[in-house]
This record gives C-alpha cells, sequence and structure tokens, in this order.
C-alpha cells in the first residue's frame, strides 16, 4: 500500500470516528436531517434536485436490521463524509508526498 493510500485510510478513520463520537441518537434538529430521512426511508423526492444517489443508498443502509432509522442514516452520512474526507486526502496526496518525503 502506498503511503498516499495509508495516508488516505487514517484521514477515513480518524474523520468517522469523529463522526462517530457526534452522531445524535435520534433525529437531529438540524434543517434537512428530517427531510433526508424520511425521503430516504420512502424513496421519496428530497427538495431539489432531490439528491437520488444518497437517497437510494441511504434506503439501502435503512434496511440493515439494527438501531433506528434515524440513527442508521445519520452512521450512513457520517460514512459518507468520511469517505469524501478521505478521497480528498488521497487526491491532494499526491503534490504533497514530496515534501513530506524531504
Amino acid at each position: 500500500m502506498s503511503a498516499r493510500s495509508r495516508a488516505a485510510v487514517a484521514v477515513f478513520a480518524g474523520a468517522f470516528l469523529l463522526y462517530l463520537a457526534c452522531l445524535p441518537p435520534g433525529l437531529a434538529p438540524y434543517r434537512d436531517a428530517g427531510e433526508f430521512a424520511v425521503a430516504a426511508h420512502t424513496l421519496g423526492v428530497a427538495h431539489p434536485p432531490s439528491y437520488p444517489l444518497y437517497v437510494l443508498a441511504g434506503r439501502a443502509m435503512d434496511a440493515l436490521p439494527f438501531a433506528s432509522t434515524a440513527y442508521r442514516l445519520a452512521l450512513f452520512s457520517a460514512l459518507c463524509t468520511a469517505g469524501a474526507a478521505a478521497a480528498l486526502a488521497w487526491a491532494v496526496g499526491s503534490p504533497w508526498a514530496g515534501l513530506a518525503a524531504g
């Protein structure tokens, strides 16, 4: 595994653990949390542009048999966000690799 990939895995793990520690036990009282939870649970349409991939993937996560629907979807959001952070770390890792090597 390359240094770039190891850095991306470390970023994913760190971000996911941070998000996991901050997950709400139920539905978060934030702006779109309830709307996206309902859209994923019912395969409905959230506000435009409706985020179809997120809704479909959230529905798959909602089908898993553990915890509440709100917690499963918050966990799904944490996985997505940690994955995005890891992808960003991997993408920018190449230009910074020379600086880290010395």
